[in-house]
């Protein structure tokens, strides 16, 4: 496990008054950045937002501006951007804790000289392991672990999941994902589950091979256009024909950003996915990463699928 100590310690959540917008945040309530549109992410949200009840909650992912935090009590987790905003934040804050699990931030994490990074935990299960030294790990940040590492070791975990996503994403009742029932949630995802099989199928069919994809030769992709579903979009592109899938060696998932920007997120298990995003300016894992390009790098003409998932609608702020 990476390590150092942390720059500076947190200080208790005040109760100010907060307005939030992006890139400036003027309020000096402390501010939780997370990974958005990520279970893991919304996960460690949840343990933040336990262990400081006032704070505010900002969904961020690679390619978007960082707020300012100026004299801010600043939490990241689930999350890092490139050293010179890293820098940048720490320069602003009042205080800056910092929990990640992505490999592409280790580098930043050595020269930075700040925060945890531990690539064998999850986001909401290193933020719990920090925040909480000692105390029993809540069953269901053990199943959000199991499907962010994508072991799916425990009973009904990819019911669970979906569950889990479907009662709290955009932010729903926070505070009730950390005493979720795994249980309850599978049988919420249960019937969600046939229902996503239904729309990865869908989806595929406007998909499109890429041959000696982003350059690599012999590397056999297929690109599909999509906003949700990516992992399991992912798994059956890469499944063998055997088994009913694809059989392609990379997954490729893309759709523009209301900004103009269009995200790429690359899945994979025989094809580092990290050494493709990094150049890129993205990041991630070698299993599965994303990076942002001002048009898509995919063949054909451009396709966005519609309509945009409402916790995209809903970005920056996360009501409590």
């Amino acid at each position: 496990m990476e390590q150092v100590a942390w720059h500076k310690p947190l200080g208790t959540c005040r109760q100010l008054a907060a307005t939030q917008t992006l890139p400036t945040v003027l309020a000096m309530r402390p501010l939780c950045i997370f990974h958005a549109h990520c279970l893991d992410g919304l996960g460690a949200a949840a343990v933040v937002r336990r262990r400081f009840p006032e704070c505010d909650l900002l969904a961020m992912q690679h390619g978007d501006t960082a707020p300012v935090v100026e004299g801010r009590d600043l939490i990241m987790v689930d999350f890092g951007l490139p050293l010179p905003a890293m820098r940048t934040l720490r320069a602003q804050a009042k205080s800056f804790t910092w929990l990640d699990h992505h490999r592409s931030q280790l580098d930043v994490h050595r020269q930075l000289g700040l925060g945890v990074l531990d690539i064998a935990e999850c986001g909401a299960s290193l933020t719990w392991r920090e925040l909480f030294p000692g105390e029993p790990v809540p069953p269901i940040i053990a199943y959000i672990k199991d499907k962010d590492l994508w072991t799916w070791a425990l009973p009904e975990s990819r019911a669970v999941a979906a569950g889990v996503w479907a009662t709290f994403q955009g932010g729903k009742d926070l505070p009730g994902l950390l005493t979720a029932d795994p249980m309850a949630m599978a049988a919420i995802g249960r019937p969600l589950l046939l229902k996503q099989q239904q729309r990865v199928h869908a989806a595929v069919q406007v998909g499109k091979p890429m041959m000696d994809a982003f350059g690599l030769a012999g590397v056999r992709a297929f690109a599909v256009p999509a906003r949700g579903d990516l992992n399991e979009i992912a798994d059956h592109i890469l499944a063998t024909t055997d088994s009913g899938g694809l059989g392609y060696d990379l997954a490729v998932m893309f759709y523009r950003k209301k900004n103009g920007a269009w995200i790429h997120s690359l899945r994979s298990e025989r094809i580092d996915c990290l050494s493709i995003a990094m150049p890129r300016g993205g990041g991630g894992h070698p299993a599965a990463a994303c990076f942002l390009a001002k048009n898509p790098q995919v063949p054909g003409p451009p396709v966005n699928p519609t309509p945009p998932p409402s916790d995209e609608r809903q970005r920056p702020a996360i009501p409590q």
